[in-house]
């Protein structure tokens, strides 16, 4: 069997092992799904993912500049089920890479995490996704929370989420005790999980219909109104979760239909838009967010003026590399959303480091050494040669030596006479 190799990060790589196959053809265009096996880190085992791609997709002008990964619900059989299948097809067939990183129905959150990180690591680069330079990240069900997730903490480019179905009213899994509180506290479990969402400050896309117990419309919308990015909602009437009319089946045609309708219309958004900024380099080595959004009501463009000039400015993220995504590690705090014990105190209020110096008084401004006038100040900046300073230093032994070296005579006509002695 012939395999295509390449190298993801660290060491390990990926493959594409067995024969691609065709899932549709319409005249000359086709479609191909490939078979992807990625490897993991400390693990023998490969875990598998699906490439969809249209044929000529190494021409010039085939690919979308957006990728696209696909997270399936709970149950694997949903990632080959209509509504997956059916939108990574239709996504191909636009030009779109597209990932569907396949779960093990078993698998814990956490490690649906690090698997979804890892096969978009893998697609991010391969020779498929060349001049793809931003991701949509989607997902349907339990696949749309491990996407926002994700999203909230993606080393790369993130140009948007697609979540369907999402599970707003199901709390996530409970992580381990000895993990949840270093203080030996037990652990707050999330209510729900709004928490990813208030992290994404990428445009956002939700599908669901309005028989969805895991999210009403009303809730969605309060949800959304304290997201820090843009959002649109696409609500299907008389559908489920699996925008299917009754349980247990699956979605009609039509729902099916409009659905890849809707999500091929911000996926092309998302293209019309163009590159998200990179961050721009400060001087203290950090970065300097870029946000694509429109400044707010009040500001200029450079961001002065208006009510919230005076707000503290943010701490700048720390760099990071712009492939792939972080680890998983941080899964459970991601869930948990922003602490409410945590108080970000902005930098007027830091302790002032202590400084031996005043303001001198006057029409210029400038900072003075305490206890040293202008002249010492002056002496002090002329330059001094290094022959100079030796032969200072000379001097200075020298003297200090006269004071020590004391003459045994007089040392003797003190103990004898008590008179004091002279220098």
């Amino acid at each position: 069997m012939v395999r295509f190799h390449w190298h993801v990060e660290g060491g390990l790589s990926a493959f594409i092992a067995g024969p691609q196959s065709v899932v549709s053809a319409d005249g000359e265009e086709k479609i191909y799904e490939l078979p992807c096996y990625i490897e993991l880190a400390g693990q023998k085992e490969t875990f598998e993912g699906l490439i969809n791609v249209r044929s000529g997709h190494f021409g010039e002008g085939r690919v979308q500049p957006v990728g696209v990964a696909l997270a399936h619900d709970t149950d694997v059989a949903t990632a080959r089920g209509k509504v997956i299948a059916k939108l990574a097809l239709e996504l191909a067939r636009a030009g779109f890479v597209v990932m569907r990183c396949l779960f093990n129905t078993a698998a814990k959150d956490v490690r649906r995490f690090r698997l979804y990180e890892k096969s978009l690591d893998a697609l991010a680069t391969s020779p498929y996704a060349r001049t793809v330079d931003r991701w949509l990240l989607a997902g349907l069900g339990n696949g749309a929370r491990v996407a926002a997730v994700v999203g909230g903490r993606c080393r790369g480019h993130v140009a948007g989420c697609c979540l369907l179905s999402y599970p707003l009213l199901e709390p996530p899994q409970p992580t381990k005790a000895g993990k949840a509180s270093k203080l030996g506290q037990p652990a707050i479990r999330p209510q729900d999980s709004t928490g990813p969402l208030l992290k994404l400050s990428c445009p956002c896309m939700f599908a669901l219909g309005d028989r969805d117990p895991l999210c009403p419309a009303e809730r969605m919308t309060a949800t959304q109104a304290e997201m820090p990015g843009t959002c649109q909602n696409t609500v299907f009437p008389g559908v489920d979760q699996q925008f299917a009319a009754q349980p247990d089946s699956e979605a009609s045609e039509k729902v099916v239909e409009q659905l890849c309708k809707e999500v091929l219309t911000f996926a092309h958004h998302l293209v019309e838009l163009g590159p998200v900024p990179a961050a721009a380099p400060l001087e203290n080595g950090a970065l300097d967010s870029q946000d694509p959004e429109p400044q707010a009501d009040g500001l200029d463009a450079e961001g002065t003026g208006g009510p919230a000039a005076d707000a503290a400015p943010d701490a700048a993220a720390p760099a990071a590399p712009m492939n792939g995504l972080q680890d998983a590690s941080a899964a459970s705090a991601d869930l948990a959303g922003p602490d409410p014990d945590v108080t970000e105190h902005p930098a007027e209020h830091a302790i002032p480091q202590r400084t031996d110096a005043v303001v001198s008084e006057g029409p210029v401004s400038v900072l003075q050494p305490a206890g040293r006038d202008d002249e010492q100040i002056e002496e002090a900046k002329e330059p001094v040669s290094v022959v100079e300073l030796a032969r200072q230093q000379d001097v200075e032994m020298s003297e200090a030596k006269a004071m020590t070296d004391v003459p045994e005579e007089l040392l003797e006509q003190q103990a004898d006479t008590g008179t004091p002695m002279e220098a």
